[in-house]
C-alpha cells in the first residue's frame, strides 16, 4: 500500500513488495491482513508474505470486505486459533 509523503507530495510504496496492507500486533500475536477488492487476486509476493507470516507463528488473512474482517477478527483472533 502507498503511504503519501506529503514533504515530496507523491506516494511511497512499501519498502518490500507483497508486504501485508494492515499489520498489527494483539496480545502478543503478529496479524497481517491483506485486502483485496472483490475481483482482485493476490500476487506471488502477496502470497508469499501471508505464508511466511504463517509458518512463524503469526495470523494471516485475505478480506474481500468487512464481513470477512469481522469474521476473521472474532473468530480466530478473538476466539482463538
Amino acid at each position: 500500500m502507498g503511504v503519501f509523503d506529503r514533504s515530496r507530495g507523491i506516494y511511497r510504496t512499501a519498502p518490500k513488495k507483497g508486504v501485508s496492507d494492515i499489520l498489527c500486533c494483539f496480545k502478543g500475536r503478529f496479524i497481517a491482513i491483506e485486502v483485496k477488492s472483490p475481483k482482485d487476486k493476490l500476487s506471488p509476493e502477496q502470497d508469499g508474505f501471508i505464508k511466511n507470516v504463517q509458518q512463524a507463528g503469526g495470523l494471516a488473512c485475505v478480506v474481500y470486505n468487512f464481513d470477512d474482517f469481522l469474521n476473521f477478527w472474532n473468530n480466530i483472533v478473538i476466539h482463538g486459533c
